[in-house]
């Protein structure tokens, strides 16, 4: 599975920040042009924000229908971005990072979450949940 680190973005919201990161995976034929579409409206029914003690991350997907490679996206929202907290769609997180998932099953996902959330949920601070995001790009694979 292939990962791009997108690196630092500046968008006006998530729907921007998944276009974004979904357009970069289409131009590199991982995923089809549909995929941002697929990932806008699930985000809209299902958020992906979550909090974490040193900082919001959002993990957005779509079912794998779109996807032609497995791969995921990762960026660093600079300034932080606003998606709604997953199990709790009132509250609007500030998300520091966004980890486009784009695989295929939803056990693919659920295995990507696990390992995201193992590593990321530890992070003392926000430059220490910076570091460990740009980890997941340097060694190219979340799962």
């Amino acid at each position: 599975m292939m990962i791009l680190g997108v690196g630092a973005i500046s968008v006006a919201s998530a729907d921007d920040a998944i276009r974004r990161l979904a357009g970069e995976l289409a131009r590199r034929g991982e995923v089809t042009h549909a995929y941002a579409d697929a990932v806008v409206a699930r985000e809209a029914v299902s958020p992906t924000g979550l909090p974490l003690a040193a900082g919001s991350i959002a993990v957005p997907h779509a079912d794998g229908d779109h996807v032609l490679s497995p791969a995921d996206a990762v960026a660093l929202a600079e300034p932080p971005v606003s998606f709604r907290q997953m199990g709790n769609p009132d509250i609007t997180l500030a998300v520091n990072a966004v980890f486009l998932l784009a695989l295929k099953t939803r056990e693919e996902a659920q295995a990507a979450l696990v390992t995201l959330l193992a590593s990321l949920q530890t992070a003392r601070d926000a430059t220490e949940l910076r570091a460990r995001a740009e980890e997941f790009i340097r060694k190219g694979s979340i799962a």
